[in-house]
């Protein structure tokens, strides 16, 4: 019986993986095509990086045949999308229109400086959100509990852009990196608080904590002892949200507070028109929602 156990979970996980091979694989070439149909001209985006002092020289046919040359850019789509993916395998994802150097290794050193950030932010994400919804739920009909959902309300409305730069004005003498955790604490721990909040809620009309509660169990205990682990599922489906919540406010927060982060070079690479740049950070955004989406599912079905 347990070898039949594990036999059904060793085919699960190979199932998984193999989902998420194919997931990323389709993203991949998704993303190539998407990114070859843009009315972008690498060409002209090399020409002006070379020519900045005088931007108006014009390149010469044969110039712009040796740089399409170069790109392989006169190869066959089929061609270049093999090439993208051997780019892909060997970690380089190309080189950079704008600067020249390897998309790769480009995003891994800005990774590294966003993930100071995303670290400390990920784990205030959880304890904050889990206690600010606890609270709002014991503090429901309570004065306090009101005014907790007008804050917890007023930060879904205030926008990442507005907050950053509100920050950075008036708080400029505060360490930049602090602001920035900040930003990244606000916009994301809200949401997670409301679930968490509206799932105990609904918890507690269930027969079995109705049931408890008629045994003696007082309101506080009944939420912390019998009620946060039905909050699981809720932080689980939030685990590629985040994600991508927190990578897209770093487009907006890291120029504010001048961080050489991802979202830096996001914003760089829009400026420049950088495709490559641009298509190797849109696959880290979407490759890392879909392995966070397979790991709730694989986390999920461990603890239910």
């Amino acid at each position: 019986m347990n070898g039949t156990g594990n036999s059904k979970r060793t085919t699960r996980y190979i199932a998984g993986v193999f989902e998420l091979l194919l997931s990323l694989f389709c993203l991949a070439t998704l993303l190539f095509f998407v990114y070859a149909s843009l009315h972008s001209d690498p060409v002209a985006v090399i020409a002006s990086k070379s020519n900045q002092a005088f931007p108006q020289t014009q390149l010469s046919e044969e110039h712009r045949q040796l740089l399409q040359e170069r790109l392989g850019l006169n190869k066959p789509l089929s061609v270049q999308l093999n090439h993208f993916f051997s780019n892909i395998l060997n970690g380089s994802m190309g080189t950079s229109f704008w600067t020249g150097q390897n998309v790769g290794k480009m995003i891994q050193s800005r990774v590294l400086v966003t993930a100071r950030f995303m670290i400390p932010a990920f784990f205030l994400f959880v304890g904050l959100g889990i206690s600010w919804g606890l609270f709002q739920a014991l503090q429901f009909k309570k004065p306090f509990g009101k005014l907790a959902l007008l804050i917890n309300a007023g930060l879904f409305c205030i926008p990442a852009f507005s907050l950053a730069s509100g920050l950075a004005h008036f708080a400029s003498p505060i360490s930049s990196s602090f602001l920035a955790l900040s930003v990244y604490v606000a916009t994301t721990v809200p949401t997670l608080a409301s679930l968490v909040c509206d799932r105990l809620l609904k918890e507690e009309t269930q027969p079995y904590a109705q049931a408890a509660r008629a045994r003696g169990l007082s309101r506080r205990q009944l939420l912390q002892r019998h009620l946060i682990k039905p909050c699981i599922p809720s932080f689980l489906s939030l685990l590629p949200w985040w994600w991508s919540v927190v990578l897209g406010t770093s487009i907006i927060v890291e120029p504010v507070f001048r961080i050489s982060g991802i979202g830096m070079l996001s914003f760089e690479a829009f400026r420049n028109q950088d495709v490559p740049v641009l298509l190797g950070i849109s696959l880290l955004l979407g490759g890392g929602r879909i392995f966070l989406g397979c790991m709730r599912d694989f986390l999920w079905s461990e603890v239910r």
